[in-house]
């Protein structure tokens, strides 16, 4: 038995000694390797496994000889070569041999990798899949899947959630999701169910499940696979398609409701009626008008609940508060819908939500065509409401479609009141239509016309020819030929006739009209309206007359009139009023007379305004300024009477003149007489001073020339030569004293020259920079291509160091002094108003700027008067600007000062361009080789002590000199001499000036010299311009050597 059940086994069994040689071996064992039990006999266990995975897992037959059994896949090599996938079985048997058991497992390891092959397939597929696939145990934990495109869909990682509560249900959810477990359970499957749950960062996520059960090997549920298909963005075109589908459904609603009527009140009720229900909000309305301007609003059309405010208010005005004017301006203010309330920027306001129940709102303003803006809205009255974009924009339409349909219905509603007003004004004027048919040879006539011709209105078909028996026979022939020109495409029928009535009244008609002609072009119908205008031809000549007269007082008067209500609204103005201002008569009436004055005068015209009306036909008299339509001012004078009108209303009548002009002069006279005074002042001022200093130069020459004298004789290190020589430093002090005072006098003599300015400010800029500090930075701007100037140098060099002084000590900081030159044009309008004492024309600008001090207003009027100083008491003399202001004015030219406190001084000084150009490089002077001479020198000077100086030294230096006291006496003289080589003068002497004795002079010697001499000049040196081109001038007061080197300058 034993033998039968071991060669029966299904697996081959192998028995082996202690060295593992085979000893037995069933059928089985060999067909398997396919050898016969003796070739197996003669084989181990290392024989039949390989070589390769032998060494890799030997058989540990130790193991088995310590009791172990042994379980292990190997493979056997065939005697065919083949490998053969086994288990083996092993322990050791109680005789110490091995029994091992082989099971050929080849089938099934086939089997296996073909189940491995088909898991790897699924797993890819699932991974790849775009479609969520997760599993879920039955207690709803994450198992076994959780695939990629369940990780992008949720935003979980499957090492997040494996193990654990699926994590997308939110908790509205969680009933619904155990209600799914339920079924799988049972065994039911879920197909295509559609939930809402929710991603990791909260936000919602709609799909659909397809989920079946999960079973064991036994047959069990244990879980449930699942597919989760995204269809957010489906629903969402869903919804979209649902919403366009609401939208276009409303709006069909609302299109049919606004074409059912021309009501205008009819289709606006129907309209709110639909929107009130697509909507379901507690009151839609329409106000009137959405104006913040307006004093008051109404609600004109409203649909709400019979339980809310606001329905009995219809039509009542509601004046116009803060709340509704801020409300108003925001609306006004959106290009769309507004919302107000929950989930908007915009609060509702408090009293208007108090007084309606509102706790949201959604509004607009729409449009129409005619009148001010409407205001379209919804209310929610019961709950807070948050209106969705969808809503806003359906509203948005409906607003639109309103203002459309607001437009023609109000434009028909205009045209019946038009029509309604025609109708009225055609009895009230007398004005009726008619439309002849020459082709049915009738004319048919309007209620009026009928009633114009005497007619019944009730007939209003006529024959022509019984027609044409109404009118006067005289007048007949011009309607014939008027309508037949008119047929024929000539000119409009307009003719004026009269009618005979049948009671034999006559009346005087006006009729105009056109031609209609036939589909075939041709002529067959006049269409036209004819007037009643008897009594109009009756009152025309007595208007005519009284228009004549008017035209003469009110229209062609060279005078602005207006008339005025008792509100000052302007009720007519003539044409010449209208055109002063910049309108026309229709652009001001209708306006307020205050709109047109200016801004600071409409208080105190309107004082004056009110006293006129309570005093009425008294006259009163004011001056205001008035805006013209281009911006610009004028000054007005006005004459003013309230009038009683037969109605009780009160009119004014106001006469206007403008008297800009008037007021300009007033205003330039004002400024030339200050200007007046303060250059009388300053011109009184330079006569005293230069008067003085005139005789003082006088004084100072003997003081200045006999120190000269007496320093001579003496030695240098005496004492007395020491004092002469102060003597003589203090005169020559007292000398430049005077030179100042006659610079601001404008009594100094120039010695004008074609000059570059550029050239002497760079050459003057060494002497500014000693002068100003190393603190103040020097900065000059100069034009390059600057015109010169006729002007002194020297005292254009003065000019710029006493600018320069000024600028200094406004700047004890240090900054910046800045000069800079250009050319410029002054017009007539910037003389009239900056610099009236030049005449329009070229000059060189030359401007001095500091960053320093600056000054006030007050301190710029005073600036250039002599002695006026801002500095403490010992730090300035007050001369350097007034001195800077003389010379330039004694140059024709003109100084202005620019200044703000804190923010520096700019200095502009324009001086007129030269005629002459620029001269070349002129030779330089030579310097006279000795000071003595032998020619004869006439001296006249009527100061004796000048004189006796002159002469002395002419004569100490080998001259012959021949003194004379006045220019008579100095002619007489002459006329004694066989030769006088040179006259030396003064300017100013009695009986006659210095240029005129030279003349008279050279009558007697004609090749005599002259050498001029004068301590200061005034209007009379200027007028004989003495310091022309190729005289010689001397300057009071002088020295000995410079009175020696000009003579012998002079006759060489």
């Amino acid at each position: 038995m034993y033998r039968a059940l071991f060669e029966q086994a299904a697996d081959g069994i192998f028995i082996s000694d202690k060295q593992g040689r085979y000893v037995e071996v069933n059928r089985r064992g060999c067909q398997m390797l396919g050898y016969t039990r003796e070739e197996m006999l003669d084989l181990s266990m290392q024989d039949l496994i390989p070589e390769e995975e032998l060494a890799r897992a030997p058989l540990r037959l130790d193991e088995l000889r310590l009791g172990s059994s042994l379980r292990k896949r190997h493979h056997l090599r065939c005697k065919d070569g083949r490998l053969l996938t086994v288990e083996i079985s092993a322990r050791m048997l109680a005789d110490g041999f091995f029994l091992g058991i082989v099971r050929d497992i080849g089938e099934r390891e086939l089997a296996e990798q073909e189940l491995q092959r088909s898991n790897d397939l699924l797993q890819a597929i699932i991974k790849a899949a775009p479609v969520a696939i997760i599993g879920l145990d039955l207690e709803g934990n994450v198992q076994w899947v959780w695939n990629p495109a369940t990780e992008k869909m949720l935003d979980w990682k499957a090492e997040e959630v494996m193990g654990r509560p699926f994590p997308s249900v939110p908790v509205e959810g969680m009933a619904e999701f155990r209600g799914f477990r339920e079924r799988i359970r049972s065994g039911l499957t879920l197909d295509g169910v559609e939930v809402r749950r929710q991603r990791r960062d909260g936000s919602p996520i709609d799909y659909s499940i397809y989920a079946t059960p999960l079973h064991d090997n036994g047959g069990g549920i244990i879980g449930n696979i699942a597919v989760l298909v995204d269809i957010t963005e489906h629903k969402r075109m869903e919804e979209e398609r649902q919403a366009h589908l609401r939208f276009f459904e409303s709006m069909d609603r609302i299109t049919r409701a606004m074409q059912g009527t021309n009501d205008l009140q009819q289709v606006m009720n129907d309209v709110l009626d639909i929107i009130w229900a697509i909507f379901g909000c507690d009151r839609a309305f329409l106000i009137y008008p959405c104006d913040p301007e307006a004093p008051s609003w109404r609600m004109l059309m409203e649909r709400a609940r019979p339980e809310l405010p606001g329905a009995s208010a219809l039509g009542v005005e509601v004046a116009m508060d803060a709340d509704a004017v801020k409300s108003f301006r925001t609306i006004l203010d959106a290009d769309g819908p507004v919302k107000f309330g929950p989930g908007s920027q915009h609060p509702l306001p408090p009293e208007v939500a108090k007084q309606f129940s509102i706790q949201s709102q959604l509004a607009m303003a729409i449009y129409p065509k005619t009148g001010q803006p409407w205001l379209f809205g919804l209310h929610q009255c019961s709950h807070e409401r948050i209106w969705t974009p969808e809503e806003e924009r359906l509203f948005h339409e409906i607003g639109r479609r309103l203002t459309d349909s607001l437009s023609s219905l109000l434009a028909y509603r205009n045209l019946r009141e038009s029509e309604r007003r025609l109708e009225k004004a055609e009895r009230i004027a007398h004005v009726g239509w008619w439309e002849r048919d020459y082709g049915a040879g009738c004319i048919t006539l309007s209620d009026e016309a009928s009633r114009i011709f005497g007619l019944p209105p009730t007939e209003r078909c006529h024959d022509l020819a019984t027609w044409h028996e109404l009118i006067h026979p005289e007048d007949r022939p011009q309607i014939v030929q008027a309508a037949a020109d008119a047929l024929r495409g000539g000119p409009r029928y307009d003719v004026e006739y009269r009618v005979i009535r049948p009671n034999g009244e006559m009346r005087t008609v006006h009729s105009r009209g056109d031609a209609r002609r036939a589909v075939e072009g041709q002529p067959r119908r006049m269409f036209g309206i004819l007037q009643d205008i008897t009594e109009l031809r009756q009152a025309e000549d007595e208007l005519r007359a009284g228009e004549e007269r008017y035209r003469a007082l009110y229209r062609d008067n060279p005078s602005m009139f207006f008339t005025l209500d008792g509100e000052g609204t302007i009720v007519s103005v003539n044409d010449f009023g209208a055109s002063q201002l910049g309108y026309t008569p229709a652009e001001l009436e209708g306006q307020s007379i205050l709109n047109l004055f200016y801004a600071e005068d409409q208080a105190p015209a309107h004082e004056q305004m009110k006293v006129c009306l309570q005093h009425p036909r008294q006259i009163f008299h004011w001056q205001f300024r008035k805006v013209r339509k281009d911006g610009s001012l004028i000054w007005v004078e006005e004459y003013a009477r309230a009038v009683d009108r037969p109605n009780r209303d009160i009119s004014v009548l106001v006469v206007c003149q403008d008297i800009t002009a008037r007021k300009q002069l007033e205003a330039e006279n004002e400024q030339l007489t200050a200007q007046f005074y303060q250059t009388q002042k300053v011109e009184s001022l330079g006569r005293l001073a230069g008067g003085i200093a005139h005789d003082f130069n006088n004084l100072l020459i003997p003081i200045i020339g006999y120190t000269d004298l007496g320093l001579r004789e003496l030695t240098a290190g005496s004492k007395l030569h020491a004092d002469l020589t102060q003597v003589k430093k203090a005169a020559k002090r007292a000398a430049d004293l005077t030179r100042k005072i006659l610079a601001f006098s404008r009594q100094q003599v120039l010695e004008l020259s074609v000059l570059d300015l550029n050239v002497v400010i760079v050459e003057f800029n060494q002497m500014l920079r000693r002068m100003i500090g190393e603190d103040v930075l020097l900065q000059t701007f100069l034009s390059s291509t600057l015109d010169p100037v006729k002007a002194d140098r020297g005292q254009i060099e003065q000019v710029l160091m006493n600018l320069a002084i000024n600028s200094r000590d406004a700047m004890p900081g240090g900054g910046k002094l800045s000069i800079e030159t250009e050319n410029a044009f002054l017009d007539e309008a910037y003389v009239r108003k900056y610099a009236g004492d030049l005449s329009p024309g070229r000059y060189i600008m030359l401007a001095v700027s500091d960053t320093g001090q600056g000054m006030d207003a007050e301190t710029q009027r005073r600036i250039f008067e002599p002695f006026f100083t801002t500095k403490a008491s010992g730090k300035g003399t007050g001369l350097g600007l007034a001195i800077a202001y003389g010379i330039i004015k004694q140059h024709q030219g003109h100084i202005s000062v620019y200044s703000e406190p804190g923010h520096g001084t700019t200095f502009k000084i324009y001086l007129p361009q030269a005629k002459e150009t620029l001269p070349g490089l002129l030779p330089s002077i030579k310097e006279p080789t000795s000071m003595f001479g032998t020619e004869t020198v006439l001296v006249a000077e009527d100061e004796d002590m000048v004189r006796k100086l002159v002469c002395e030294t002419l004569q100490a230096h080998g001259y012959d000199v021949v003194e004379a006291a006045s220019p008579t006496g100095c002619l007489e003289l002459a006329s004694t001499r066989a030769t006088i080589h040179l006259l030396l003068t003064d300017v100013i002497m009695p009986e006659m000036n210095g240029q005129e004795l030279y003349r008279k002079l050279t009558a007697i010697h004609p090749n005599c010299r002259v050498l001029y001499m004068s301590g200061y000049t005034n209007h009379v040196i200027a007028d004989l311009d003495i310091l022309g081109k190729g005289v010689n001038f001397l300057q009071k007061p002088f020295t000995i050597q410079d009175l020696i080197k000009k003579v012998r300058e002079v006759l060489e």
